[in-house]
């Protein structure tokens, strides 16, 4: 799916402040690609 630079960058951010908040994590099965980031909620 390709979004818009706009949507793109909202999108990054709102993942970011997730992550920090600790609601989610990225997988590490995937690997430290941003690319092809997979995330998981905070109780598995």
């Amino acid at each position: 799916m390709n979004l818009g630079e706009d949507k793109a960058t909202i999108t990054s951010q709102v993942i970011a402040a997730t992550i920090d908040a600790g609601l989610i994590k990225q997988d590490a099965s995937v690997g430290g690609s941003r690319k092809f980031a997979r995330y998981l909620p905070f109780w598995s």
